[in-house]
């Protein structure tokens, strides 16, 4: 299943759907299928341009924002735990090295407002790691920054087992319902 979730993930990718139908024009090149080829092939290069114009992908970004616009603090509701995904904070590749935040990171801050803010007593902070490459998981590293950010540890739990987000909704909902809690 994670095999074809990120084969799936790939084809829907600018980058990924632009290599699919190169290699597609290349075997048809192959077959002697040549005006088919050249179709594909300049597709997949006006694929490529378009999405590698910030233009576009910020106006995608845009659109979808647009859906979901933030709320105040004080319209969010209360819930029973605050869930953080991984994908915002890379584990420092050894021991003694600092987290490094990435683009995502506005996830792991929130999560310190709404915390800050009173609207849920826990965190729970999901996201594993290859050990071949980081000295920790993405739960502790997303764990560290918030302790610098005034987040006690005590209210903080670690999900360190998923690789995925499809694992950080399987290994967190499980953690949360052994805690019998459903508002999150």
């Amino acid at each position: 299943p994670m095999l074809l979730e990120k084969g799936v993930i790939v084809l829907v990718s600018p980058l990924g759907a632009a290599g699919f139908l190169g290699l597609l024009a290349l075997l048809l090149a192959g077959w002697g299928r040549r005006r088919w080829s050249v179709f594909l092939g300049m597709l997949a290069l006006a694929w490529l341009g378009i999405w590698s114009l910030p233009v576009a992908s910020h106006t995608l970004r845009a659109a979808i924002e647009a859906q979901h616009p933030p709320l105040a603090m004080d319209a969010v509701p209360r819930a029973q735990a605050i869930v953080v995904l991984g994908g915002g904070v890379l584990p420092a590749e050894r021991p003694g090295q600092l987290p490094n935040l990435q683009e995502a990171a506005d996830r792991v801050s929130h999560a310190a407002r709404l915390f800050h803010a009173g609207k849920a007593p826990l965190l729970v902070l999901s996201g594993g790691s290859n050990q071949a490459v980081s000295a920790t998981s993405e739960a502790e590293a997303m764990r560290q920054v918030l302790l610098e950010w005034g987040v006690p540890a005590q209210v903080m739990v670690l999900e360190s087992r998923s690789r995925s987000t499809r694992e950080n909704a399987l290994f967190t909902a499980a953690l949360l319902q052994t805690r019998g809690m459903g508002r999150i």
